[in-house]
């Protein structure tokens, strides 16, 4: 089904008929994607019975109403093609909702690289600003993950991003979850192994995050006052 039209009027009418006829067919979860262009849309929908469900980051995003069946697409004039979409949800049957919850976590990452040298040590950086530099902490370089970016990928941009250093990917030392994340999130954070290409030149601090980069002992690490 294709709705043609920007009349907010008449796009209202011809959701609240599909919303009819998909009822009538036993289908279950909608989904509407929009973004800043389409955004007129999001009042009429909620006034329909949608609810916030989640945002995407996407690039040449188009805003489409989805069903498990059928999809809907709005045939609107759409200029940026690289919006964030919001996406919109409503449950159909009488009864409560079990359409998945929107995104809970933000996934973080660290790379512990020991000393090709001296395995007894660790590459640390302080940063410039952020929790860590309010403590005068040492630590491992460390970020949240891109979208749609693996965990081994995300380890090795931000090593490079704060570093300027290049490694390879062992594995994976531990995961830890925890609730404590910005706003409603919880946390979980990848710890992993990294191993220094030959290739690597020397360490470069990044000018806008990180204040020095060093070697320091395992033991002094861990011993630092903010663990104890």
């Amino acid at each position: 089904t294709i709705i043609e039209t920007t009349d907010e009027t008449l796009f209202s009418q011809k959701l609240k008929d599909a919303l009819q006829i998909w009822k009538s067919e036993g289908k279950k979860g909608i989904w509407i994607n929009t973004n800043s262009e389409t955004s007129k849309y999001i009042p009429i929908c909620m006034e329909l019975g949608f609810q916030f469900h989640k945002i995407l980051s996407s690039s040449k995003s188009k805003s489409t109403v989805t069903t498990a069946t059928a999809t809907t697409e709005i045939k609107i004039e759409n200029e940026n093609e690289n919006n964030d979409v919001l996406v919109l949800s409503q449950w159909l049957p009488d009864s409560k909702s079990k359409l998945p919850l929107g995104p809970s976590h933000q996934i973080g990452v660290g790379a512990v690289i020991l000393n090709p040298l001296d395995v007894s040590q660790m590459l640390v950086v302080k940063e410039k600003s952020g929790p860590a530099a309010k403590y005068d902490l040492w630590k491992m370089p460390t970020g949240l993950l891109d979208p749609n970016e693996y965990v081994n990928e995300g380890a090795k941009r931000e090593l490079y991003e704060e570093t300027s250093l290049t490694a390879t990917f062992k594995n994976i030392l531990s995961i830890r979850q925890s609730h404590r994340g910005n706003g409603a999130t919880s946390d979980m954070f990848f710890l992993c192994l990294m191993e220094l290409d030959e290739s690597s030149g020397d360490n470069n601090a990044c000018e806008d995050e990180i204040a020095d980069i060093q070697w320091m002992s395992v033991e002094e690490y861990c011993n630092q006052t903010i663990w104890n």
